[in-house]
């Protein structure tokens, strides 16, 4: 097992530069570019960023190895590549809450075949936990949740940013989105039940370990800490995980990778039960990740640590 605050010294949400002045200078600066320059502006801001964030670009460049198996400048372009994905998505992620919903849906290129797959994985009537990464534009994906019509609650970990949480809060409060804080609250768990069996349901980013029960796994040739919350809440209230992704695709195109529900068993041994369903959401995490690999914003070591199963 791995200590909250050593989860907290990996996160990027610990990075100075995460912050409401940073945040209000992209919500307010972002809006008033030139359309023609927004390209050249993420360029120049990913350059700045680049130079000046030498540990997260040195992690960066590690965990691509391990991905990619490059070496020399094609990984570094594929690291800076990484920085300027991340760009896209902070500028996305500020304008997100003035888009219309057709604006957003508008986005998807394959929006047909994304919600048929999302009625075929919801047509039983019950809830589920949506298991996403911080992999492309995670923050759309949950907003296109709601294409569901089912409410929608998102699973945070509480990072001590007092301000940054705030402000987040307030904006998924704004876009009909319920925010449970892990780690705050000592009955969210038995909300987040009662809401997964109302038929509603439950995002949550399964690629990083939070600080809680975790186990290690093979991602990419080597072991990496995940959590087991998404398989113990999925168990508990007896629905599906839904392995879901949002790829950013050329300009300000999404694509929607949504992969098939995965049924966590409940047999007499619990920890085995937690342990396939989690291994094989890792198996859904690599591949999506695979496809676009410059877009699985970590910026600390992934592999540098492993837990064993409680």
């Amino acid at each position: 097992m791995q200590n909250r605050s050593n989860a907290h010294e990996r996160r990027w949400s610990r990075h100075g530069w995460n912050n409401r002045v940073s945040l209000y200078l992209i919500r307010t600066l972002a809006p008033r570019i030139p359309h023609p320059f927004i390209s050249l502006t993420h360029w120049l801001m990913t350059a700045v960023c680049y130079v000046a964030m030498g540990h997260e670009r040195r992690a960066s460049i590690a965990n691509l190895r391990q991905i990619c198996a490059e070496d020399g400048l094609r990984l570094r372009r594929r690291s800076f590549s990484l920085f300027y994905n991340f760009s896209r998505f902070m500028v996305a992620r500020m304008e997100m809450k003035n888009l219309p919903e057709q604006s957003i849906t508008e986005r998807v290129v394959n929006l047909p075949e994304a919600r048929a797959a999302l009625e075929r994985a919801l047509a039983l009537g019950s809830g589920a936990v949506v298991a996403t990464a911080h992999l492309g534009n995670w923050e759309m994906g949950v907003r296109l949740l709601k294409l569901s019509g089912r409410k929608v609650h998102i699973v945070m970990m509480a990072d001590g940013v007092g301000d940054i949480e705030s402000e987040y809060e307030r904006s998924r409060a704004m876009e009909g989105l319920k925010v449970h804080w892990i780690g705050e609250d000592p009955f969210v768990g038995a909300e987040l039940l009662s809401a997964l069996r109302d038929g509603e349901l439950v995002a949550v980013q399964a690629d990083r370990n939070a600080g809680a029960a975790c186990v290690t796994l093979p991602l990419f040739g080597a072991p990496v800490q995940l959590p087991l919350g998404p398989a113990t809440l999925a168990r508990a209230a007896d629905v599906p995980i839904l392995p879901c992704y949002v790829l950013m695709e050329d300009g300000h195109h999404l694509r929607l990778r949504i992969d098939p529900p995965i049924q966590v068993r409940r047999t007499s041994n619990a920890r085995e039960d937690l342990y396939q369903a989690t291994l094989e959401l890792s198996r859904s995490i690599e591949a999506a990740v695979a496809e676009r690999p410059e877009q699985w914003f970590n910026f600390y070591p992934i592999w540098e640590k492993t837990c064993t199963q409680p």
